[in-house]
């Protein structure tokens, strides 16, 4: 459902935003290829990879999965 979905994206958001040092428009702008599921690191716009933890990785891949299945052809992370 959506509600589901937005709550999913929520709390990846809010991880992110919260738990690791990314500026407001850094974070808006990320892109799903800058999420590494298999490193479990996040890609910042300088190149600088930032280590995931195990909960923000398990945030990170639900949204995914809500999101591919909403807005497939979309670029953008949230």
């Amino acid at each position: 459902s959506t509600e589901s979905a937005v709550g999913t994206r929520d709390s990846a958001l809010l991880d992110l935003y919260y738990g690791y040092p990314l500026a407001s428009l850094e974070l808006a702008m990320l892109s799903v290829e800058e999420v590494d599921t298999a490193t479990g690191t996040l890609r910042r716009n300088d190149g600088e990879p930032i280590p995931l933890s195990a909960e923000t990785q398990a945030r990170l891949a639900a949204w995914l999965e809500s999101r591919s299945a909403q807005n497939p052809e979309s670029d953008a992370l949230f």
